[in-house]
């Protein structure tokens, strides 16, 4: 894995079993074209009922594939009036980690590396309905 720095002040934050990003992530925004914020850490962006002390929250939330997105979707049907973009990441990018829930089962935590630009290499996976 890359050595990188990271937003977190928490320690051991971000985990030590996440992983080299490596391949597309996919994205829920409120905005198109994105704030050069974008993959920012929660935190970071002010995120509503943001919890600074979970290190979860020190990344934003992805998925991987077309499932995820499909069942975040089913889940929060609100999001379909929103741009899903997707982004090509490596490990010079920062750490994923498989983060599920009981009913986002495909939900993955970003934690993009302090000075990297995610958002220039975006595009449009889905447009609002």
């Amino acid at each position: 894995m890359v050595p990188h720095k990271y937003s977190s002040t928490l320690a051991g934050c971000p985990p030590h079993d996440a992983s080299s990003a490596n391949g597309s992530i996919y994205k829920v925004v409120k905005k198109h074209p994105l704030e050069l914020n974008e993959f920012d850490s929660d935190v970071e962006r002010k995120v509503k009922n943001t919890d600074d002390q979970n290190c979860q929250c020190w990344g934003c939330s992805v998925w991987v594939d077309q499932d995820g997105i499909d069942t975040a979707l089913t889940l929060f049907p609100y999001w379909k009036k929103r741009h899903i973009v997707v982004a090509v990441v490596d490990q010079r990018d920062g750490v994923i980690k498989h983060t599920p829930s009981s009913p986002q089962p495909r939900h993955h935590t970003f934690w993009k590396a302090l000075g990297v630009d995610v958002v220039s290499r975006c595009s449009v996976h889905r447009y609002p309905d």
